[in-house]
């Protein structure tokens, strides 16, 4: 299979129902198109749990109490690794009304793994930072 480049960046969402194949079709997509990084809500969480940063423990408390951890922490933890990339810039805080300004450049795109899960979190992600695809997987 042949690789493909990217003019400007892409911010791509798999979602689909848990075992659907969306982690096994970000590794195709990252194949082919080799500017494509992986952002995995599930990872991002287990990172900072293991690392016992201050969100991660935050998180760890809901996950304990066998509660799903706040779509607002979720959001932090994508947009703080989207920032630490260097992906979007001009991004404060989720709570922050004015959208991150995302990077045009190529070598910045991502697929989103696992999160939104929701409407709610699909809107409140697209107020954030624009996604400009969106795939939905479905098995029979």
């Amino acid at each position: 299979m042949s690789t493909k480049e990217f003019r400007r960046a892409a911010r791509i969402i798999l979602v689909g129902a848990p075992g659907v194949g969306k982690g096994t079709q970000a590794e195709r997509l990252m194949k082919r198109y080799p500017q494509l990084s992986a952002v995995s809500s599930g990872d991002l969480l287990r990172e900072g749990v293991r690392n016992r940063t201050p969100l991660g423990l935050e998180a760890e408390a809901f996950i304990k109490a066998g509660n799903l951890v706040p779509d607002e922490m979720i959001l932090k933890l994508i947009l703080d690794k989207l920032k630490a990339n260097r992906w979007v810039s001009n991004y404060s805080s989720v709570t922050d009304p004015s959208p991150a300004q995302p990077s045009k450049n190529p070598s910045a795109s991502f697929i989103l793994d696992g999160f939104p899960r929701t409407a709610t979190q699909a809107s409140r992600l697209d107020s954030l930072i624009p996604v400009n695809l969106v795939v939905s997987l479905i098995t029979p």
